[in-house]
């Protein structure tokens, strides 16, 4: 799912578009040269944040950790699904909740950044 969420101006992909190097469900083919915004990409679930349920891939939700302090806070990412469904939003509150009780237990103050689809406007032809 980071290959689908978030823009990256060096492939270049614009978010919520699937990534020209990305084989969905294989992986990226250029991962030994994938541009620093990939490369600095830290997915929370990977690092042991979530259950299995919470999985990007499967719900859609997608989390990550800026590896800068910003103001002296931690930057905790979180990308929208495109539809949101319940069971999706009570997932991805509770990993944040676990994320940023985990954060601040190290002492860490964080900062949370909530992204999602670009809405689209329709013209109503008026």
């Amino acid at each position: 799912m980071c290959c689908f969420v978030f823009e990256v101006p060096a492939v270049p992909t614009r978010d919520y578009e699937w990534c020209q190097h990305c084989a969905v469900g294989v992986g990226c083919g250029i991962y030994q040269d994938r541009p620093r915004d990939c490369a600095s990409f830290y997915c929370l679930w990977r690092m042991g944040f979530g259950a299995d349920e919470d999985r990007p891939d499967r719900h859609g939700v997608v989390m990550d950790l800026q590896s800068k302090l910003v103001d002296g806070q931690v930057v905790v990412r979180v990308w929208r699904p495109r539809q949101l469904q319940e069971r999706r939003l009570k997932s991805a509150a509770r990993s944040v909740r676990e994320v940023a009780d985990a954060l601040a237990k190290d002492g860490h103050e964080v900062r949370l950044e909530s992204h999602g689809p670009r809405r689209r406007t329709h013209d109503s032809g008026e």
